[in-house]
């Protein structure tokens, strides 16, 4: 058989087993697929002439914000909405309790209030802000005083121990000795003062309320916890942190201007050890079970020679690592770590610093994690992720004052040191007049001033009065 045969026949054969007018079913299934679709086509569009293009949109938007379908929004669209925005008012007001507090004392409130929900909660997170520095400036002045009176405490027992031991003593020193009653009870006293402002203060700061996304870092048992925390709101975790960290900042800037590089790392590694030292008492003291909102136990308790030896052996050790890390930090600062070639060739001046800024946040963001893990470690403290990790995103954008201040100083001249003090307090108050005067400007765009000024005014009112300090400039030389 010849192979053109062959395929013949294997041909004929497909063609005997191939169904009769298959290409017609196919055809068929095609025409019916294209009515169908011509119907709905129709369909729609005949019930889109009656539709409210915004409408849809809105519970479309509903649909995702409900997380329920389409056609149940369509259907009950008032219910929808009334429970959207119940939760949208919920989440606003959580972070605004004194807003809060004020609609919930009157149904006419949050009626004339209702399209200024957002502006008042935002006014208050604002003030909040001031609250928070204020505090923030009021727990660095107690710090560095307590520090200088458990310094004083210290030098008390060691010329004592020294009188003990039979050694001579200056003339200073048996002064110090032969009054040592009366300076210990006054230092003591002193120091419970000021260990009582910094718990203060730290209590009107835990009131405040706090980004939920910072809380949960703070709060979280281990790193990785720590950082999912980060990532669901890191530019407001980072707006807060900064915020909480401008006194030390302002001490640090200011020591650089005032002093020069060494100025500059005196007063970083002083305010940060002080700091430090003063709120690690309060934090041994709560630890060992007394309550420092109680000032007869806090006085008590700092008399207590014994136990705040050992509350001061903890803090010291803790201060002294932190202190060292922050000022060598402010150390570098003020170098140039991007190298001057890559790869054999010379790097532009342009370039070079533009590859200096993240080394320097990696150096800085180090530092601050570095002593604030091996200093919990060291003196026997929980170390908690939330607050190592804290130290790394603080640094960002404090350490671009440091570094732009450690540069003026070492290339430039001191021109804050001929500030005087007056002029430095009249910069810090037009600072706070800005800020307010931001704040009467959201105040007077709101809908409610427009339309009742007795309210808007009673509501600022209970805004405002929960607290905060009246005056949040310190002079430098009481610091």
């Amino acid at each position: 058989m010849s192979g053109g045969n062959v395929y013949d026949a294997l041909l004929a054969e497909q063609d005997r087993a191939s169904p009769p007018d298959a290409t017609g079913e196919y055809d068929q299934l095609l025409q019916e697929d294209e009515l169908d679709r011509s119907i709905r086509i129709r369909r729609h569009m005949v019930d889109a002439e009656s539709a409210d293009p915004a409408v849809v949109a809105r519970s479309m938007q509903l649909s995702a914000e409900a997380g329920v379908p389409y056609d149940v929004v369509e259907r009950n669209r008032s219910v929808v909405q009334a429970r959207v925005d119940a939760d949208r008012y919920d989440s606003l007001l959580n972070g605004s309790p004194a807003i809060g507090r004020w609609i919930a004392a009157d149904p006419l409130n949050a009626k004339i209030a209702r399209d200024d929900y957002e502006r008042l909660s935002g006014i208050e997170k604002s003030w909040n802000e001031l609250r928070r520095f204020g505090y923030g400036l009021t727990q660095g002045g107690a710090a560095l005083y307590g520090a200088t009176l458990a310094k004083r405490l210290e030098d008390i027992k060691k010329v004592e121990e020294k009188a003990a031991s039979g050694e001579a003593l200056s003339p200073y020193e048996r002064g110090i000795l032969g009054n040592a009653a009366e300076y210990r009870r006054r230092a003591s006293e002193a120091l419970a003062r000021q260990i009582g402002k910094v718990a203060e203060a730290e209590r009107q700061l835990a009131e405040i309320p706090m980004r939920p996304a910072l809380r949960e870092m703070n709060e979280a048992q281990t790193f990785a916890n720590a950082w999912q925390a980060f990532l669901k709101d890191p530019a407001g975790i980072i707006l807060d942190l900064t915020l909480q960290s401008l006194p030390s900042l302002v001490a640090g800037v200011g020591g650089t201007l005032l002093g020069g590089p060494g100025g500059g790392i005196a007063a970083t590694g002083l305010s940060s050890a002080a700091q430090e030292f003063v709120t690690g008492i309060v934090d041994n003291l709560q630890d060992l079970g007394v309550k420092t909102d109680d000032p007869k136990a806090l006085e008590a308790a700092v008399r207590n020679r014994e136990l705040m030896a050992e509350v001061r052996r903890r803090a010291a050790i803790k201060a002294a690592i932190v202190g060292t890390f922050d000022a060598a930090t402010m150390g570098v600062a003020g170098l140039t770590l991007a190298p001057r070639k890559i790869a054999g060739r010379m790097l532009a001046p342009v370039v070079r610093q533009a590859l200096n800024v993240p080394a320097q946040f990696a150096v800085q963001a180090a530092g601050g994690a570095g002593g604030e893990f091996l200093g919990s470690w060291a003196s026997g403290q929980e170390i908690r992720p939330g607050a190592v990790l804290a130290e790394v995103v603080g640094e960002f954008p404090g350490f671009l004052a440091d570094t732009a201040a450690m540069r003026a100083s070492r290339h430039g001249p001191h021109r804050a040191a001929e500030l005087s003090d007056e002029r430095r307090a009249a910069a810090a108050a037009i600072a706070r007049i800005d800020a307010f005067n931001k704040l009467g400007d959201r105040v007077a765009a709101m809908t409610m001033a427009q339309l009742s000024p007795e309210k808007t005014e009673e509501a600022v009112r209970a805004l405002v009065e929960p607290g905060g300090p009246r005056e949040v400039f310190m002079p430098a030389a009481k610091m």
